[in-house]
């Protein structure tokens, strides 16, 4: 239950302290006053998205906190969160302006999503919307499980189906970058294999195109290293011969010659080495077989696929090669991927399959009686030929609502059809039928806290005056706040406030005021008569509340 809630800096509340107590409650104001602040401040506390722009002119933030009673469900939730337990639940919502949200339970830090696991089993907001939602198919799901138990049976399918259809994305994507490899699989295997032709591993293209330009100088080459070795072997060295054994003598009778022996005796050895190296040289020039055709071939091949590629050396050519080698991996892979994960989505489809034959089963179970338990309200409301009707309809594949399809069937006159609610309600109808189905909700689900935003829009005269009776009735049970224009319903609150706007130093400001017996009174006649309240008027109130 509710027991207070303190607002600050909030829209047109400058600060704001409420006591609340167990029954219905209603709240009451002139159209504007700021009803919907309050409704606002609230929703803060079950973890709406923040309005920024909501933040009062006092300072950069604004701050809604409540206090409620703790129960059962509540106290294992904290715990299950690892939050502190209080013998009260104290939640905190803060919101500056410069973007930052921040939700405190208990004095801890905690995330929107915890906030809401926590709230989702203390308070509930009904609004005008959610009424209008009763003619969409997902609202009307969301009512059926809510009333046949079944909600965390279908939260658990969706989570996993959620998965499914992340792993359908996943398996689609996958399928789209095999096709595109596999259109390009011929063409590469066709470049690795031009790659892989020239054996870029085991030969230096380098040394090749060498040996190939040897082969086409050979003649030349062999002339100069005949030439070379006549000069090493021939009279030159001869003459260099004769030279240094009379230079040996010289220095060793004039000093002065002494560097020159020594260049001499430098220089003779080096001239045999070069006979050596040039001998050898030719040699190996006449002894060279290659096939310079076939080197010829293979060197232009390499030329050409450089071209080809754009490359400009033999290392390029084998990076090419090896990421070619590596699509066809990557495609062998990516193809395995996917028989791996159409083999986990068929047991994970299977596994969807059966839980929403279960999920259905339970469902058409509380479908066949949920006629029979609104009967009496539907009287008690003047729709006492009124019936209702969730007609589920199996789906051949899965879908977000459990292989199933839905639609709420309405009828509110005797030897009428039932139709889809969309077309067979009026406003006041509408308005009635989320009531009760509001109320059965309250008691499986065992709500200690229910707030109403004009559930009674579209309803007058006595339909309105029982509307109030009921709303009565189900505070016995839970605390109950009910948003509403009509003094029949406000009538019948155990407790009562009023939603007014003052002026207070050039500034508009929201006042929410709780009402005294008399004061309450005052309200109804004003809510009867307007702005005038005429002792015709207060007469009548006093008559409504009984």
């Amino acid at each position: 239950m509710l027991r207070k809630l303190a607002v600050r800096n909030f829209v047109l509340i400058d600060a704001l302290e409420l006591d609340f107590h167990a029954g219905f409650t209603a709240i009451t104001g002139e159209t504007g006053s700021g009803k919907s602040i309050l409704l606002g401040a609230l929703g803060l506390l079950r973890g709406d998205r923040a309005d920024f722009s909501l933040i009062g002119p006092e300072s950069n933030r604004s701050t809604v906190e409540a206090v409620f009673s703790l129960n059962e469900a509540t106290h294992n939730k904290l715990q299950d969160l690892g939050l502190e337990v209080w013998s009260e639940l104290v939640v905190r919502r803060e919101i500056q302006s410069d973007g930052r949200s921040r939700a405190f339970i208990n004095d801890t830090p905690v995330s929107l999503q915890d906030m809401k696991s926590v709230m989702n089993n203390l308070l509930v907001i009904h609004s005008q919307y959610n009424t209008l939602e009763l003619k969409d198919k997902n609202y009307q799901l969301q009512l059926l499980d809510a009333l046949a138990g079944t909600s965390a049976l279908y939260q658990d399918f969706q989570t996993h189906f959620a998965i499914f259809l992340q792993h359908k994305t996943q398996l689609s994507s996958l399928q789209e970058q095999q096709a595109l490899w596999l259109s390009k699989q011929d063409y590469d295997a066709f470049l690795l294999n031009e790659l892989e032709a020239l054996r870029l591993e085991r030969t230096n293209y380098e040394e090749l195109a060498l040996s190939l330009s040897r082969q086409e100088q050979k003649q030349a080459l062999i002339e100069l290293l005949e030439a070379l070795i006549h000069c090493a072997e021939g009279e030159t060295m001869a003459t260099l011969q004769s030279l240094n054994a009379k230079l040996q003598k010289t220095a060793e009778r004039d000093p002065a010659f002494s560097h020159l022996k020594e260049i001499m005796l430098e220089i003779l050895p080096r001239l045999q080495e070069i006979g050596y190296e040039a001998t050898s040289k030719k040699e190996a020039l006449l002894d060279d077989t290659l096939d310079t055709q076939e080197i010829l071939s293979r060197v232009d091949e390499f030329n050409r696929l450089l071209n080809k590629h754009r490359l400009t050396n033999q290392s390029a050519l084998l990076l090419l090669k090896d990421e070619l080698s590596e699509r066809s991996s990557a495609l062998h892979q990516v193809t395995q991927e996917i028989q791996d994960l159409e083999t986990k989505m068929n047991q994970e489809e299977q596994g969807l399959i059966e839980k929403a034959k279960a999920l259905n089963s339970l469902r058409r179970a509380y479908a066949a009686q949920v006629g029979s338990e609104l009967k009496e309200g539907f009287s008690g409301l003047k729709l006492k030929d009124a019936r209702i009707h969730f007609k589920l309809t199996d789906t051949e594949s899965l879908n977000e609502r459990g292989m199933v399809d839905l639609e709420l069937l309405f009828s509110a006159n005797q030897g009428m059809e039932l139709t889809p609610m969309h077309k067979a309600a009026s406003g006041g109808e509408l308005s009635r039928v989320m009531l009760l189905l509001q109320q059965l909700i309250s008691k499986r689900m065992n709500l200690p806290c229910i707030l109403f935003d004009e559930i009674d829009t579209g309803v007058s005269g006595d339909v309105a005056d029982r509307m109030g009776v009921l709303l009565r009735e189900m505070g016995k049970d839970r605390q109950l706040l009910a948003i509403t224009h009509l003094p029949q319903v406000a009538a019948k609150a155990i407790n009562h406030f009023k939603v007014v706007k003052v002026e207070d130093q050039g500034r508009t400001l929201t006042r929410v005021n709780p009402l005294t017996q008399e004061e309450q009174v005052v309200e109804i006649a004003r809510l009867l008569s307007g702005a005038e309240i005429k002792p015709e008027a207060i007469q009548q109130a006093q008559i409504l509340i009984g």
